[in-house]
């Protein structure tokens, strides 16, 4: 699948220069792309640990973006296609425990999430004009504006793009956002 690939390599250097709406517009591409391919066949941890990596980096995005709601209903919706793709038929054993330990991580990563950034969800979802240009800090409510934003403000120092190695893709107790983006970039050496 090197057009995914591709997509989700453009998406990571679009979120990599700020260019947070670009990337977010790129992983949905690819999402749609992995989707498509279910249809084909296409083994289902594949398709579920490639989905998971675009619907991380949409996430992430929106949390850059100061959108916390809009990267809750990524989570959510990550979640739902893991669930209905544990219903698969024809799954084997193997597989399914693969997605049962991408699951957990995920939901690992979701809790991280809401307790990093619960304020500012509760501030989102009770003042209906905030828009994007309106950025929390994920504790304490202080506005920032874009260019104030660093990426360490993302909490997301559990990233690590540059070390994986393949079994942890059966670990359980691997962080997921590990998991996940060595898992691009084990693909992207291919």
């Amino acid at each position: 699948m090197f057009y995914w690939e591709q997509l989700t390599r453009d998406a990571n250097r679009a979120h990599s220069n700020n260019n947070f709406l670009d990337s977010i517009e790129l992983n949905q591409q690819a999402l749609t792309l992995v989707s498509m391919s279910h249809g084909f066949n296409k083994n289902i941890t594949v398709i579920v640990e490639e989905s998971m990596v675009n619907f991380l980096n949409i996430a992430e995005s929106y949390i850059a973006l100061g959108d916390y709601i809009s990267a809750n209903e990524q989570y959510e919706n990550a979640d739902a296609f893991i669930q209905s793709s544990l219903s698969t038929k024809g799954m084997k054993s193997d597989q399914w425990q693969l997605i049962m330990n991408i699951h957990n991580q995920l939901r690992n990563e979701w809790d991280k999430f809401k307790r990093s950034y619960k304020k500012a969800v509760i501030m989102q979802k009770n003042n209906p004009y905030l828009d994007s240009t309106h950025t929390y800090s994920k504790l304490d409510g202080t506005e920032l504006h874009g260019s104030e934003l660093n990426r360490s403000e993302l909490n997301r120092s559990e990233l690590n793009r540059s070390e994986l190695n393949r079994s942890e893709l059966n670990r359980s107790d691997a962080p997921l956002s590990k998991v996940i983006n060595g898992y691009s970039s084990l693909h992207a050496n291919h």
